[in-house]
């Protein structure tokens, strides 16, 4: 490995057309990673891995008086910004490791960078329209191949275009000869779109819902879904709530 690949990249500098995995202390999925390193090797893109030091942890551990009891011993122990910092410093250690380890496999270019934030905020402001954008909720996703008798559900929050087809094509090249269940949710818009069944796996199931039904399918997905798509022309505030507590990995489109 080169010191340039191993060099931190800033979110300030964008360079077009990346993969990009943002990860926090509680979402350090293995198999999202595993999954975002081979989109990159298939898109021969580079990978940028975004792990962010959550500020709300951060800043209660500044809380005068602030415990927590340790479940096995049952003793008493201080939460302090110290200790914190050795956490997110030992977790974005332990991220660049195992992204290097899968994306050196792979021969795919690299790099990692961190930043401080709410823990499932979505930072777009220095995202090109080419990225792709993989949030990591280290909650449920199982890599295919460790799984491949279950159906995948993706629940795709339509765009109309075809730019975002495309995009939602090339996600799909890691899943070839699974079975998946799209659940589409239609906008409204008139525009013609491609042939959803078209861009799957053979044997794939095709669902629609209306927009108006979206919130509530959110509220109600559980552990129902494994994937959620996006773009980021469709991206609605009030929806940002809901996105932040899936049990699943949410994929930003450009």
């Amino acid at each position: 490995m080169t010191e340039q690949k191993l060099m931190t990249e800033s979110l300030d500098r964008p360079v077009s057309s990346r993969i990009i995995i943002t990860v926090n202390s509680d979402s350090l999925s293995e198999a999202t990673i595993e999954y975002a390193v081979t989109i990159a090797a298939r898109l021969n893109r580079p990978l940028l891995g975004v792990f962010v030091e959550d500020t709300d942890l951060l800043n209660s551990a500044a809380l005068p008086f602030t415990r927590e009891i340790c479940l096995f011993t049952g003793q008493c122990r201080e939460l302090d910004t110290s200790s914190v910092l050795l956490a997110f410093q030992q977790n974005l250690i332990r991220f660049r490791q195992r992204l290097s380890t899968m994306a050196e496999r792979l021969s795919v270019p690299w790099s990692v960078s961190s930043m401080r934030g709410r823990r499932r905020d979505f930072h777009f402001e220095s995202l090109s329209a080419s990225d792709y954008c993989i949030y990591d909720s280290g909650k449920r996703f199982r890599w295919p191949a460790r799984s491949a008798a279950a159906m995948k559900r993706w629940l795709i929050i339509d765009s109309g275009d075809d730019t975002f087809y495309q995009a939602l094509k090339n996600l799909l090249l890691p899943l070839e000869g699974q079975t998946l269940h799209m659940i589409l949710v239609d906008n409204g818009e008139s525009q013609l779109r491609p042939d959803l069944k078209s861009l799957c796996p053979v044997g794939s199931q095709i669902s629609h819902i209306p927009y108006a039904q979206l919130t509530s399918t959110l509220q109600h997905a559980g552990d129902s879904l494994d994937f959620v798509v996006v773009s980021r022309g469709h991206w609605r505030s009030e929806l940002v709530p809901l996105l932040s507590q899936l049990k699943c990995p949410l994929i930003v489109l450009g």
